[in-house]
């Protein structure tokens, strides 16, 4: 809602009303809805072209138990806001970004490893062209990323498992400013700085039992910033801790031979949005699932959020909340030429 185009939206008491009614969680209606009364606006944007050319530069050499790999790549943007117009602009920027890895393998099953690499992305046309409506002009997103991590093969080499300690920063960081009289209005953070650490497992602990798993723990917040106050400040939608598992049973009596269980659940921590008054409340979903195979033909049903759990898989502020999807199934038959 931008109050300098009131007009266009539905008033009550000086303020807007939705388009759309609200669907209501607790009872819900399923009915077709009237859609003549909704009002449709429309907004144009100034017409663009971009090119990204680029030269890159890659090695890999081996020593031993050692291996590296070596990569540079050189980048050129180029950016024509209102395109073919009398007031077409140019911009051009570049950059220089270097990539590396190293893996040094002890033993046949375990391999230690270590990356670094930058990233360069410019903002786009429409921010570049449009600073009026969203704000600027804004500086390229930069980035570099440090990870340390173990890997193995177990049971043969059924089973995969990493651990990974990781470090992402990430400079000039668009978000939404949160601004009620234009909501397309755009912030840029400092500099955001996540720190964590993850592993993962994947593979078949029996024959006939698989299992996937995950979890990972971070923090990721606001270390530089004009505005001294947010330095320390969470990202939005960035959970403290997260994790899932994933088990499959494929039954192997005669009698039920095709068949197959499985089950799983997903865990999301508390999470910040750009209302310092609202956190995200954790949230834990289950989901299983009953598979048949019978010749070439597969069935399967998948029962989603099976107690039906109520929770919110993001939001910006306590006006745009998105609700995670009820209990669901969903029935699949695939066949194998």
């Amino acid at each position: 809602y931008n109050k300098a185009n009131a007009a266009l939206f539905i008033m009550k008491d000086g303020n807007p009303v939705p388009n759309v009614p609200h669907f209501d969680l607790v009872n819900p209606d399923y009915s077709i809805s009237e859609i003549s009364g909704y009002v449709n606006v429309s907004s144009q944007t100034e017409p663009s072209k971009y090119y990204v050319n680029g030269v890159y530069i890659q090695d890999q050499i081996s020593i031993g138990k050692f291996q590296a790999l070596l990569g540079l790549r050189q980048e050129y943007y180029t950016d024509l806001t209102s395109y073919k117009k009398p007031t077409e602009k140019k911009v051009e920027q570049k950059a220089l970004i270097p990539r590396i890895g190293l893996v040094y393998t002890p033993l046949d099953q375990v391999s230690l490893y270590g990356t670094y690499a930058e990233g360069y992305q410019p903002q786009g046309a429409a921010q570049i062209g449009d600073p009026a409506r969203f704000g600027g002009p804004f500086e390229p997103l930069t980035s570099n990323m440090y990870e340390l991590g173990a890997k193995t093969e177990l049971f043969e080499k059924r089973l995969a498992a990493n651990i990974s300690f990781y470090q992402i920063e990430q400079n000039n960081i668009l978000q939404n400013a949160g601004s009620e009289g234009n909501p397309e209005l755009l912030d840029q953070i400092g500099q955001q700085t996540a720190k964590g650490i993850e592993v993962d497992i994947n593979g078949a602990v029996l024959p006939n039992l698989s299992v996937s798993a995950n979890f990972a723990i971070s923090r990721a917040e606001i270390t530089e910033d004009e505005d001294e106050t947010k330095i320390g400040l969470l990202n939005p939608n960035a959970p403290k801790a997260q994790g899932s598992i994933w088990a499959k049973y494929t039954f192997l009596h005669p009698e039920l031979k095709g068949l197959g269980i499985g089950a799983g659940v997903n865990y999301t921590g508390k999470r910040n949005t750009l209302n310092a008054a609202l956190e995200l409340p954790e949230y834990t979903v289950f989901t299983a699932a009953l598979y048949y195979n019978i010749d070439k033909f597969k069935i399967s049903g998948n029962l989603n959020n099976v107690f039906n759990k109520t929770h919110w898989v993001g939001g910006y502020d306590f006006n745009r909340l998105y609700p995670g999807a009820p209990r669901n199934f969903l029935i699949g038959i695939g066949y194998t030429f």
